[in-house]
């Protein structure tokens, strides 16, 4: 799968978004194997506890939405222990606003450890982790790195468009096992 590791003006610490270069639609098999690899990585940078939250367009279950089901179905599998190393996958789905700031949470009521402080987002797919991860590069002044991870060789995958500071990151990534090479 692949990750995104950005830094952004502000924040403390990665902000990590996966799935938003590789798998274009992914499964509920696909997300937990994105959960684990993006896991292991923010281990490897420091986090000892990653807060995951699994992105919607809303913060509700809806059968009609197969997004809502798969974030419900990725906190089942967390709270029976079925991802390793530890990690936090709250009771999502979540929309991105109250993933990540404390006003939208409490305006919503969205409540525990992961609202307003995860640092592992789980797109549906391509397009929202691309279009995402975009905006944070040039909107938000977000630096970041792409890392393919899961894979038995290294694989840098980046933009065309990407800066040579990103591009660099990636290629970094590999080399020393860290986000800000």
């Amino acid at each position: 799968s692949h990750v995104f590791a950005s830094e952004l003006p502000g924040r403390t610490g990665f902000l990590f978004v996966t799935d938003g270069a590789m798998n274009i639609a992914p499964d509920l098999e696909q997300k937990a194997q994105t959960v684990l690899n993006a896991v292991h990585l923010a281990h490897a940078l420091g986090q000892e506890e990653p807060r995951v939250a699994a992105l919607a367009a809303v913060e509700l279950l809806n059968p009609a939405m197969p997004a809502t089901v798969d974030a419900t179905c990725l906190h089942t599998m967390a709270e029976r222990r079925q991802f390793s190393p530890r990690c936090l996958v709250e009771d999502g789905p979540f929309a991105l606003d109250n993933a990540v700031t404390r006003e939208a949470a409490a305006h919503k009521g969205v409540t525990g450890p992961v609202a307003a402080a995860a640092g592992i987002l789980v797109v549906p797919g391509i397009e929202a982790g691309n279009m995402l991860v975009k905006s944070l590069v040039h909107s938000a002044g977000a630096r970041v790195a792409g890392i393919v991870l899961g894979t038995s060789c290294p694989v840098v995958l980046t933009s065309r468009a990407d800066s040579a500071e990103s591009k660099f990151l990636s290629i970094g990534s590999r080399r020393t096992g860290t986000a800000a090479g």
